[in-house]
């Protein structure tokens, strides 16, 4: 029956999955999230047997069936990406079907946005190197509500702080870069981190973050000798967010990764 029960939240996560590739395809083009996806390249509407997340893809070998030009593997990842992720939180939040009432499934939907959310930011900023005002805004408001709802509604002041310290240093180095080095988005999505994670979680997902853009920055520079610059522009958002699924997955914070690094 648990895998079954589990099998239910890959399949229901690839389908938002296959949601949030719309948005991030037409969030900021003028186009509405209604209306039927269509080939990028011969703008033919897709049938209902070419949207089935992941199995179409497969299935087309990762071609369009009329003009046979590639297919992003943006689609299928980012379908992937969020079964996954949906079946960690059911996990986390509803590990058996004995476990599901009314607390269990709220929590859920709301962590299932909140990553959905972050999926979006990630993607699109690897697109676009920006990090778009209504998401990340979004993502700092539940954030916050989500901390509320585990402190009873009512958030210590030392919380906020630690969150907005978190945020300081990204500020700053957009601040003296002019935005050459980090982007205000950048400051922005760390505060929002800070809030769901708390401080010490909030620092270790940013450190994860950092380790992981250098290792990448490094092997880009070795891989494209000449191609890759200091000056060139690596979105950070990816690597902030994976760092936060790590932390919050793995259940870890600062000063526990250290002592258990320290043995």
């Amino acid at each position: 029956m648990n895998i079954v029960f589990s099998l239910l939240f890959l399949v229901l996560g690839s389908i938002v999955g296959s949601f949030l590739n719309v948005v991030i395809l037409r969030l900021n083009t003028g186009r509405g999230l209604g209306g039927r996806s269509s080939c990028m390249s011969c703008s033919t509407v897709l049938k209902s047997k070419d949207l089935i997340p992941i199995a179409s893809y497969v299935a087309l070998g990762g071609k369009c069936a009329m003009c046979k030009s590639k297919i992003s593997l943006q689609y299928p990842l980012v379908e992937a990406v969020t079964a996954v992720v949906f079946l960690l939180l059911s996990k986390v939040f509803m590990p058996s079907v004995g476990s599901v009432n009314a607390s269990s499934i709220f929590f859920f939907t709301l962590y299932a946005v909140i990553f959905s959310l972050l999926i979006v930011i990630s993607v699109y900023d690897m697109r676009h190197t920006i990090i778009p005002d209504k998401l990340v805004f979004a993502f700092i408001i539940l954030s916050f509500l989500t901390a509320s709802f585990y402190f009873g509604g009512a958030i210590s002041y030392q919380y906020m702080l630690y969150a907005v310290l978190l945020a300081v240093p990204f500020a700053m180095l957009w601040y003296i870069s002019k935005g050459k080095w980090m982007g205000l988005g950048d400051a922005k999505l760390a505060l929002g981190i800070g809030f769901l994670l708390g401080g010490s979680s909030g620092a270790l997902a940013l450190m994860f973050a950092f380790w992981m853009g250098a290792v990448v920055a490094v092997v880009s520079m070795l891989l494209q000798m000449g191609k890759v610059k200091m000056s060139t522009e690596i979105p950070f958002a990816p690597f902030m967010v994976l760092g936060t699924l790590i932390v919050f997955f793995l259940q870890i914070d600062f000063m526990g990764f250290l002592s258990w690094f320290m043995h």
